[in-house]
């Protein structure tokens, strides 16, 4: 037997106090964080409902649900174990494997991160983030766009405020920018870049200067863009003229973050 033991629950069965490790999808596709968590407010037991339809608790770290909830053909616990999913063949070689993974990233990782804070007590501080943000994203488009230079001292403040809110509670801000709607793609792309590299910066366990660092890059990543003629980017058809002018915006952000002096 493995020491990781989950049990697939219906989200109608969950309750504040159990360990979500797993997910019927992709993490990236909800506004949670990337590793697990311990359901901490009902509002994030309706978030898990809006976006699954069961989840896999940690039962070793968290509340088990009840047996009417749990999701089994054969109605009993379905428990996982890192052994029992291999083939009794290859037995051994993949949990190996994973070990080794866990220990180089362990290695490099430099602190844990604990969420301080509530989803629905973040919720609020984290609009103000947001839009601030949001305010400071179109502001530095249309100024580059117009021919002036980064404001890159203001940008880094705004982008430090939304740095603090991921660390507290990552959630509350990532819900905010999947729900934001925008026609603007070149907007809601940097802002979402922005926000999930912090995120990740968050889980990798990166000291806080490394995900501001991780934040900026993620909001400047395509800024050379305002450079190049707008036409260009709602073309549905390229041809290799534009897209040897395309490729030149990675040269073009770069040019206009050195003349920042940053």
């Amino acid at each position: 037997m493995g020491d990781i033991q989950e049990v697939k629950c219906s989200v109608d069965g969950l309750v504040r106090g159990m360990h979500v490790c797993r997910l019927d999808r992709p993490w990236i596709e909800t506004p949670f964080m990337l590793a697990g968590f311990t359901i901490t407010s009902d509002e994030e037991i309706e978030l898990l409902k809006k976006y699954c339809q069961h989840v896999y608790l940690d039962v070793e770290i968290g509340i088990a649900p009840e047996p009417e909830h749990w999701v089994s053909k054969t109605n009993r616990l379905p428990l996982i174990t890192v052994e029992e999913e291999q083939p009794p063949a290859r037995r051994g070689q993949p949990a190996d494997k994973e070990r080794s993974r866990q220990n180089r990233y362990d290695q490099y990782r430099q602190r844990d991160y604990e969420t301080q804070t509530s989803f629905t007590e973040e919720l609020d501080t984290a609009r103000i983030v947001h839009k601030q943000l949001h305010n400071q994203t179109e502001r530095l488009l249309a100024d580059l766009q117009s021919g002036h230079k980064l404001d890159f001292d203001a940008l880094r403040d705004n982008v430090y405020d939304t740095v603090e809110s991921i660390i507290r509670n990552p959630s509350a801000l990532m819900l905010l920018v999947q729900l934001e709607k925008s026609d603007r793609y070149s907007y809601s792309h940097a802002l979402g870049t922005s926000v999930w590299c912090a995120e990740f910066g968050r889980h990798l366990g990166l000291e806080k200067s490394e995900i501001q660092e991780l934040a900026l890059g993620g909001l400047l990543l395509d800024v050379g863009k305002t450079k190049l003629p707008q036409d260009l980017f709602t073309k549905t058809d390229f041809n290799g003229k534009d897209r040897e002018l395309i490729r030149t915006h990675v040269a073009r952000s770069l040019d206009i973050l050195v003349e920042t002096g940053n």
